[in-house]
């Protein structure tokens, strides 16, 4: 299973890029003027030879003077495994439990809505929507037009009923991934999650994708629901350790 975690992991950092990424004794370090979490933390899934307190010290000094809180993304494959409890003596909380979720799209066949419209191209009509429907930070939006124009792989920017509802996925290898999915809260209770997440699932088997994934915090119960409904189950989790930064 731990080699099952790591392949979706690079997958999908692959998928999201950070605007800058440094590979340190294996683990890849990603930093973005800290918009999200998984474009500003460590990613310890890969081989290590050095002491993990050599490690944890190069780490914070790097984050600190990018003025960055110091966070670890944490999953049961990390590497070393006493990674997680060494960080907890270090200081870093317990924080944000997310859900990765994994479809199989033979044997749940996705539709697409008659409402969906896509771009396979980035447009900054679907960026204002997206930004506006989720309250991004205006110092934030640099950041992430920067991150979705820097996307490698097959992209299509989905859209229902104009911009009641977007979302993004991105295609990389057999995967499919679903990021940034919001619905208007004066649009919802109409179907239309549901249908632009089958959309976007339809449009990556379109292109060759055999299974979808997306990332769903463990608390949100709605969600959770939709996605199972849709044929989604849980494939791994993971969490963050996070130390925030301070001014001395």
């Amino acid at each position: 299973m731990a080699d099952a975690i790591r392949h979706l992991e690079h997958i999908s950092l692959r998928a999201w890029p950070a605007l800058e990424t440094q590979l340190y004794d294996g683990w890849l370090l990603r930093f973005s003027n800290g918009y999200t979490g998984r474009a500003n933390s460590v990613n310890p899934f890969d081989g290590s030879s050095l002491s993990l307190d050599e490690k944890i010290a190069y780490c914070e000094n790097l984050y600190a003077k990018r003025q960055l809180d110091m966070r670890f993304r944490m999953n049961e494959a990390v590497f070393p495994s006493e990674l997680d409890a060494t960080l907890a003596q270090h200081g870093y909380d317990y924080f944000s439990e997310t859900h990765v979720l994994v479809c199989d799209l033979a044997q749940h066949p996705p539709m697409t809505d008659t409402r969906f419209q896509f771009t396979e191209k980035f447009t900054e009509k679907w960026l204002a929507a997206y930004t506006s429907m989720n309250d991004t930070a205006p110092r934030h939006i640099p950041t992430l037009h920067a991150m979705l124009q820097n996307i490698e792989s097959d992209t299509c920017f989905g859209s229902m009923m104009g911009d009641a509802a977007v979302g993004l996925a991105v295609r990389k290898d057999n995967f499919v991934g679903l990021f940034d999915i919001v619905v208007d809260a004066s649009q919802r209770r109409q179907g239309l999650g549901k249908g632009l997440v089958s959309s976007l699932m339809a449009w990556g088997l379109s292109q060759g994708a055999s299974s979808a994934y997306l990332q769903v915090v463990a608390e949100n119960a709605p969600a959770q629901t939709l996605y199972a409904h849709l044929g989604f189950a849980l494939h791994h989790k993971y969490w963050y350790r996070i130390k925030c930064y301070k001014v001395l």
